[in-house]
């Protein structure tokens, strides 16, 4: 049984890796600096989605407790990086018709703009994540004992700290 303040640390930690990815994604689309390579698409390969796919966040969606929060806080990570993806493609993928190699439709501003859209929604996503992430680790600090299992909690001997 994992202990509550290291639940809450890694969190923290879990927190603190989105906020970076965040952070370069907008780098990314603003034009700035920032290496690629380093921004994850796949979910479950980011700081974050580590944490989430890894022993405590697989821990947490199986106590009934927290397994609501858990699953909107997948969907919401999910969708930033599919959003995210979108980014990626729009950037990386060459034109695939000869008339759109010859005459660009819109090129660089055109492209620029929809990423611009992208980040828009990747902040609100974001946004919500952080907001089920603090909802989350209020919910860890308010039982007694974290990871019990669901058959205790519905006979009723999950405690919550007054």
């Amino acid at each position: 049984m994992l202990n509550k303040s290291t639940i809450i640390l890694e969190l923290q930690r879990a927190r603190l890796a989105h906020e970076r990815w965040i952070k370069k994604v907008e780098h990314f689309i603003e034009g700035l600096p920032v290496d690629v390579d380093t921004i994850t698409l796949v979910p479950t390969d980011c700081g974050f989605g580590k944490w989430f796919y890894g022993p405590i966040g697989e821990n947490l969606k199986n106590e009934y407790v927290f397994e609501r929060t858990m699953e909107r806080i997948e969907h919401c990570h999910n969708t930033l990086h599919e959003t995210y993806e979108k980014v990626y493609i729009l950037f990386h993928t060459k034109p695939s018709s000869l008339i759109a190699r010859i005459i660009p439709i819109g090129g660089a501003k055109r492209q620029r703009a929809m990423a611009t859209l992208y980040l828009e929604k990747l902040k609100i996503l974001s946004e919500e994540l952080l907001y089920l992430i603090g909802k989350l680790e209020k919910a860890v600090k308010a039982v007694d004992t974290v990871l019990l299992s669901k058959q205790k909690y519905k006979e009723g001997n999950y405690k919550f700290s007054a």
